[in-house]
């Protein structure tokens, strides 16, 4: 796979070029090229052939890299950021790598970010589609020494703070789904997974997750389960670079993070509730046991959704899938 990703740098400008150009290049044959090509578009890059120019790169793309992010970094004056920064062209899932660093250093406060996961995962062991170049892939460390009665609000406020992010740089709305979820125009911007690990000595270790769709996530529509969107399409006018989102979004997260391991969710809640994408619709919680349905009243204090019975009485839930009532 590594290969593969040299080959589509190497076509990042978008422009053709010549197969046999190309295997002189890599030392190899143009079968061998051609095996290539057919490896990046089994993952969902978009890739041009013609019989005398050759390949190119649909739009181009650009590899992030931690020098980028660090531009990104420099250019924005941006005065508080992981003070560790990994990025990898290929890994199986940026969460599984943290965690996996997690057993021999200390992650806190520390990003990993990769081109392509072979193994994205979203809630629920679902599989996260992440063809290179078309999203954000993070990962953040970090250490709670102190854990707020709130907790198992982290998500909403990580939530938060991307659709934050993503509306400072480019001007657009973004909504959010109880408890993991970013939308924009009804589809699915982005994710978020968290994973938690205890320490010897009390410490709390979190790695936090997300994914958020950048350019042409129509390539591989047909494997994800709902409806997606991503930033080209909700700002076409608007060029963003990855390393720049992941600029942003990693700089807010660091003082909301301190903030929240502090005061807990409250002071998140009016912000997280003026953007609540199911507020006041007919919904169904999933659990394990039974479905729950009734209508979404948004989110308490302590940031568990709250869902009105048929009786006009509001119960309170932590966990579970939350999705629209199509039978009302």
């Amino acid at each position: 796979m590594r290969r593969a990703l040299e080959l589509l740098s190497r076509l990042g400008d978008g422009t053709f070029c010549p197969g046999r150009q190309l295997a002189d290049e890599f030392g190899v044959s143009r079968a061998a090229i051609w095996n290539l090509i057919r490896t990046l578009r089994s993952i969902g890059v978009e890739i041009d052939a013609d019989r005398t120019r050759g390949y190119r790169v649909a739009g181009g793309y650009q590899a992030l890299s931690a020098e980028g992010i660090m531009a990104a970094i420099a250019t924005a004056r941006i005065p508080e950021l992981p003070p560790k920064i990994h990025v990898e062209p290929v890994c199986t899932s940026t969460n599984t790598e943290l965690l996996r660093l997690s057993e021999r250093q200390s992650i806190h406060q520390t990003a990993f970010l990769a081109d392509y996961q072979s193994a994205g995962r979203g809630r629920r062991g679902d599989r996260w589609v992440s063809p290179p170049g078309s999203g954000l892939y993070c990962s953040l460390g970090w250490h709670f020494e102190s854990i707020p009665a709130t907790f198992s609000a982290l998500s909403l406020v990580v939530g938060l703070v991307i659709a934050e992010a993503l509306e400072s740089l480019a001007a657009i709305q973004v909504n959010l789904k109880w408890p993991n979820d970013l939308i924009a125009r009804g589809a699915k911007l982005g994710g978020i997974l968290i994973e938690m690990r205890s320490q010897v000595g009390g410490a709390t270790v979190a790695v936090i997750g997300f994914g958020i769709n950048v350019r042409n996530i129509k390539t591989v529509s047909g494997e994800i389960d709902q409806r997606a969107i991503d930033l080209s399409e909700l700002a076409p006018t608007v060029v963003l670079d990855r390393a720049q989102v992941a600029a942003c979004v990693l700089a807010g997260l660091c003082p909301a993070l301190k903030i929240f391991e502090r005061d807990g969710f409250e002071v998140f809640a009016e912000r997280w509730s003026k953007r609540d994408a199911y507020a006041n619709r007919a919904v169904v919680l999933a659990l394990p046991e039974q479905d729950i349905r009734g209508i979404a009243r948004g989110v308490d204090s302590s940031g568990a959704l709250q869902i009105e019975d048929q009786e006009g009485r509001c119960r309170s839930y932590l966990s579970g899938t939350l999705r629209a009532d199509q039978q009302r």
